[in-house]
């Protein structure tokens, strides 16, 4: 990676907002297309904020503020749509995945010490998971006909409710919603199902659980390390990579940092895909950081001698 490169990662936005690029689907996503969506932007900031946590507090931090423009209320809690203000075929009500998103950038910034507006510290996330709460797991939106329960939205809500739960909660592994999201998700991971109408890269989905792998039953973490699934490019090079280190395993592959917009998920409706060079870049500049310290933590373990 140059070091024009270097500096474009670490340049926070004048609006202090990561977009994401749209394509029609089979087409190269570039920037010409973009739409206000948290989801990515909020994948960003964290994976900056991982990579160095003092060099990034402040794009954390303008990160955050920018999420908090584009809640809405929901019979008088605060919530998160895919995009805020889209009409048409875009126009889709509030979403626990875009809302599991927010919250775990606020979480995380709370972790950090940073400024958190009074109206946002205290969100009921327990209370809106067990309003869209079903016998396979959680759905999407809070209200809508048409609404599947998504492994990969299941997935994000476990690690944005793990997050609120380590923050004010000592005895936070006997949180009874905590039990019901991963025993929906081990149940998902059993059956092989890893379908979404939303997601499109399995090797993300197997990322996202990993980020808590120490929750789930031995033979559910055995599953997740075992899966083989074909990264078709750096950015799914990258997840699996994080996956296996989250898993106490080594990546044998060294991911290039590659600021090339691969498709995360898609509108089927409208035959579009959605990506970011950015969070390609910052994916890849993640895994390639996790590996190193983990190879020096190996070398520091002393050994002895028999």
């Amino acid at each position: 990676m140059t070091i024009r490169r270097k500096k474009d990662l670490m340049k926070i936005p004048k609006n202090n907002f990561y977009p994401t690029y749209r394509a029609d689907k089979g087409e190269i996503i570039t920037k010409k297309t973009k739409i206000n969506n948290i989801g990515i932007h909020s994948f960003i900031i964290q994976n900056l904020y991982e990579i160095n946590s003092q060099k990034y507090k402040e794009t954390l931090q303008r990160g955050l503020d920018y999420i908090l423009t584009q809640s809405v209320d929901y019979n008088g809690e605060k919530m998160w749509k895919w995009i805020k203000d889209a009409t048409g075929d875009y126009d889709f009500p509030p979403d626990i995945d875009d809302t599991a998103r927010a919250i775990h950038i606020i979480e995380l910034a709370r972790k950090a010490e940073l400024v958190i507006p009074e109206e946002y510290k205290y969100i009921d996330f327990e209370g809106i998971i067990n309003e869209v709460m079903t016998k396979s797991g959680v759905k999407t939106f809070i209200s809508r006909k048409k609404n599947s329960v998504c492994p990969y939205v299941n997935a994000n809500v476990l690690n944005a409710y793990v997050m609120q739960l380590k923050n004010k909660k000592e005895n936070w592994q006997e949180d009874k919603t905590l039990g019901v999201l991963i025993n929906k998700l081990e149940n998902i991971i059993k059956k092989g199902e890893i379908k979404s109408d939303y997601y499109i890269s399995e090797p993300f989905f197997y990322y996202l659980i990993s980020e808590n792998i120490e929750l789930f039953d031995s033979k559910i973490q055995k599953i997740v390390k075992e899966r083989k699934v074909i990264s078709k490019n750096n950015l799914e090079y990258a997840y699996e990579s994080l996956k296996k280190i989250n898993c106490d395993e080594l990546p044998e592959y060294d991911v290039p940092i590659d600021f090339s917009a691969y498709p995360l998920y898609q509108h089927k409706r409208k035959n579009n895909v959605f990506g970011s060079d950015i969070l390609t870049a910052t994916t890849c500049y993640k895994a390639r950081e996790k590996k190193k310290n983990r190879i020096i933590d190996s070398r520091m373990i002393p050994r002895v001698r028999i």
